[in-house]
């Protein structure tokens, strides 16, 4: 197997990883142990979905710019550093900074680590029927990762918040490690030369161009 064929179930793993939240199921009882109030728990969620709706579109240009190898690369230690501190966060600020440290990796991580995958089967010039399977693997792992994830949180955590947080540190140290690896594809790269040409074309592809298609 080459490189570029290596990508494909490199892939798979970065994304089960990515995916595989243990902390989340019991991520309300842990703040409320912390003391956070549930007002505090619900601008959590907002400076999280404020920090994702605010860099999509960034994160993606950026990805087309500067490659996706670096650009997962990027969200890896991002999304580890914002394990790092739900490891050790105490109080609300400890929190937020975690919350928009997993957004701004999250964000990263978003259509870069399928546009890998797809980057990559181009390049091996797969057929359809083989690309079709890859991408059902690939959502097949997800949703394996999601489900696992749930099912092991509350055994976990029966026996230790301590413990739990230790598994998600380490799940979260996986995808990191794993985007060092990838060969970066070919693609079309965006021109570095007018990033405000580049913006422009961008939106325009989003707010025009594809409600012209619909």
């Amino acid at each position: 197997m080459n490189s570029i064929e290596a990508n494909i179930p490199k892939t798979y793993v970065f994304s089960f990883f990515w995916m595989f939240l243990v902390f989340l199921p019991v991520f309300i009882p842990y703040l409320l142990k912390h003391d956070i109030s549930m007002h505090q728990v619900f601008l959590l969620q907002v400076i999280f979905g404020a920090t994702i709706v605010l860099l999509e579109v960034p994160s993606g240009y950026l990805s087309d710019l500067w490659g996706r190898k670096r650009t997962l690369i990027l969200a890896g230690c991002f999304n580890l550093t914002g394990y790092t501190l739900l490891y050790i966060a105490e109080s609300f600020w400890g929190f937020a900074a975690m919350e928009i440290l997993l957004g701004v990796g999250s964000s990263l991580a978003s259509g870069t680590d399928l546009s890998m995958l797809y980057d990559s089967m181009r390049e091996k010039k797969l057929n359809r029927e083989q690309s079709t399977k890859i991408v059902a693997n690939y959502q097949f792992v997800n949703l394996t990762a999601e489900g696992s994830a749930a099912v092991l949180s509350g055994l976990i955590a029966s026996a230790s918040y301590s413990i739990l947080m230790t598994a998600q540190w380490i799940a979260g140290a996986i995808p990191l490690l794993i985007s060092f690896s990838f060969k970066e594809p070919s693609f079309e790269k965006m021109s570095a030369s007018s990033h405000g040409e580049n913006f422009s074309k961008v939106f325009a592809f989003l707010w025009k161009d594809s409600f012209v298609r619909m």
